[in-house]
């Protein structure tokens, strides 16, 4: 008797599908999020590196490359320095050509712009194909960020240092990743800025991540996997480091360079330490102020080096701890501890929270507190950004720029 009933509601099912058209998948909340935000933070970083040039070492930058373009050869000792002339000089010097290259063709406009460029390209460098969490970060650390890609030879590290540990981490997550482009990379960047050996120190912090791996049962034929395939790209991208006009000399400007951080630290705000102390967080917590940025960092650290050790991500609790300890010695090195925040510390905080999304996204509840969070730091950035096209960022403190295009 049950069965003529079950098939005649199975035809009028099928009838109401018939005319219902193509089923049509609904959209991941998870990814709508992270296309929203990352929109969001790739224009807050537009803005926040369009400011007006006022950094003091763009000058002799431009002078080294119309130096080099005006007697067609590098010079190998110091030919503008009043206290030390003729004493012996190795610099990279592809920044100071392209530098003055750009102010050939567009003056100091054009160099402005290569900042804001520079400024957004490693954000999305940071954000690609990641999470909405790591979104969510990069809007926070977004004003550290935009400090460091201000136009002079230290812009080309913070990009080039994104480039390199995206793609590590990529590989080492998927096992897929263009590793070719590294050697490719680090030629540019050897011959750009001496902070290349930042990208060496990533490559065996990734040799570190593989090796770690090892120590667990599950990981040990994957982890070697990836080093088998990896090696040779790894070892090509150190050797290419020669490839510059001074060849394996360029190691003795880092030497060089290391000695005088003593008086660095003495003379030169940024490599002074990080100012640690509750009077200064407490007034940089603010929503309108970026300079807490830092704080939040050091906040999002520690939340995430625990779980990095409770998922056995020993190699990101390494980099983690280590970024940190050297951008609280130097303020210099803060951009490159945003950039680990960004995707390795997202990384562990997106894999901690993927068990409870899996429950939140399918109630009403849990969606709507998911999609309120995403607009809060939508409208964080929205306030910020309209902060920095008023100028309120720049006069509201010290800053010597403003908003726009061309000389402070």
């Amino acid at each position: 008797m049950n069965r003529p009933t079950t098939v005649s509601i199975d035809r009028i099912v099928d009838r109401r599908r018939l005319h219902a058209g193509p089923t049509v998948a609904k959209p991941d909340l998870a990814r709508q999020l992270f296309v929203l935000l990352s929109v969001a933070a790739l224009a807050y970083a537009f803005l926040a590196g369009l400011r007006t040039i006022m950094d003091y070492d763009l000058g002799w930058q431009l002078a080294t490359g119309r130096w080099i373009v005006q007697h067609r050869q590098i010079s190998s000792t110091e030919v503008f320095s009043y206290t030390a002339p003729g004493q012996p000089w190795i610099y990279p010097v592809g920044s100071g050509l392209l530098f003055y290259a750009a102010y050939l063709l567009g003056n100091y406009s054009l160099l402005t712009w290569m900042g804001a460029a520079a400024c957004v390209g490693t954000v999305a460098l940071l954000i690609w194909r990641r999470s909405a969490i790591s979104a969510v970060l990069a809007i926070l650390v977004i004003p550290i960020i935009a400090l460091r890609t201000a136009p002079r030879a230290d812009m080309f590290t913070t990009v080039l240092f994104a480039a390199f540990l995206s793609l590590l981490c990529r590989y080492h997550e998927t096992g897929r990743a263009r590793l070719w482009l590294l050697p490719v990379l680090m030629v540019a960047w050897v011959n750009l800025h001496l902070g290349f050996v930042a990208g060496l120190v990533l490559l065996a912090w990734y040799v570190l991540v593989e090796f770690l791996e090892l120590i667990w049962k599950e990981g040990r034929q994957p982890a070697g996997d990836r080093l088998r395939n990896a090696w040779p790209w790894l070892l090509g991208t150190f050797a290419v480091t020669i490839v510059n006009p001074w060849g394996p000399r360029i190691y003795r400007a880092l030497l060089r360079q290391e000695g005088a951080t003593a008086a660095h630290s003495q003379w030169i705000v940024e490599w002074a330490p990080s100012p640690l102390n509750w009077t200064v967080a407490s007034m940089s917590f603010s929503l309108r102020n970026p300079d807490g940025a830092f704080y939040v960092m050091l906040l999002v650290a520690a939340a995430a080096l625990p779980l990095a050790s409770r998922q056995r991500k020993l190699g990101a609790a390494v980099l983690l701890a280590g970024a940190a300890l050297a951008a609280i010695r130097h303020i210099r090195f803060q951009a490159l501890f945003a950039e680990v925040i960004v995707v390795v510390a997202g990384a562990v905080l997106a894999s901690a929270f993927a068990g409870q999304w899996t429950r939140i996204r399918h109630t009403r509840v849990g969606s709507i507190a998911a999609i309120g969070v995403a607009y809060i730091f939508l409208g964080l950035a929205c306030l910020r950004s309209a902060d920095l096209v008023s100028d309120r960022s720049y006069l509201s403190g010290t800053n010597l720029s403003t908003f726009g295009a061309g000389l402070s």
